[in-house]
């Protein structure tokens, strides 16, 4: 019976966090292009990625420089579509 009650707390504790987080707040952050990578380990010339453009509401094009960034760049508008395009919202891209 003490592993279902604690086995309850446990659930509610675990779906009130992930309740509380909004899937989408890395959309509303200006990308980041990121840098060259100092040890060659990424693209030695500028990568086409797309951003989610909170402004006009649509995944634009981004030259991305091989490392770092944040969670606004994606490797292509489907991904930034359908990460930060709300369903019933769709548009299609810029791009």
């Amino acid at each position: 019976m003490k592993f279902y009650i604690v086995l309850f707390f446990m659930s509610a504790l675990i779906a009130s966090i992930n309740c509380g987080s909004d899937p989408y707040s890395n959309c509303d952050i200006l990308p980041d292009v990121g840098f060259p990578c100092a040890d060659s380990t990424g693209p030695s010339d500028p990568t086409v990625y797309y951003f989610y453009d909170f402004v006009t509401g649509f995944c634009e094009v981004l030259n991305y420089l091989g490392c770092g960034g944040n969670e606004n760049i994606f490797p292509s508008s489907l991904a930034c579509e359908t990460h930060c395009i709300v369903q019933g919202d769709a548009r299609p891209s810029a791009a």
